[in-house]
């Protein structure tokens, strides 16, 4: 199922470029978010519908581009276990100048990771 490294890939790039575009607006998201009991374990479902599937059906441990949605899918469904069982763990902390260039910085590198997804898939 490598077709995951596209669909994953051009998600990542999608979202990191939301992330760019619309970086004061994630910011907020996630400054509200942290003050709901949910958000640990919504933050977890989310993941783990993503990362999952990589682990399950994408698990190559090979150095080249393909190893980029191996870990990225490993993180996800990590991250989501804790989340989901250790809900404190969530911990955001918005600072209003800091947090949206962190959005912008955050969405380049998801962009750039995204990128060389696609460019794996199409390589490999």
């Amino acid at each position: 199922m490598r077709q995951l490294e596209l669909l994953f890939g051009s998600l990542i790039i999608i979202i990191g470029i939301s992330h760019i575009i619309l970086a004061k607006d994630w910011a907020l998201l996630f400054k509200d978010l942290q003050n709901k009991s949910y958000a640990a374990p919504a933050i977890g479902l989310f993941t783990i519908i993503s990362g999952l599937p990589i682990v399950l059906f994408h698990n190559i441990w090979v150095l080249n581009l393909q190893v980029i949605t191996t870990l990225l899918g490993w993180a996800w469904t990590l991250k989501s276990i804790k989340y989901m069982f250790i809900p404190n763990s969530y911990n955001y902390s918005y600072d209003e100048k800091k947090s949206p260039k962190s959005f912008i910085f955050v969405g380049i590198g998801m962009s750039v990771l995204g990128i060389l997804m696609v460019v794996g898939y199409f390589i490999s």
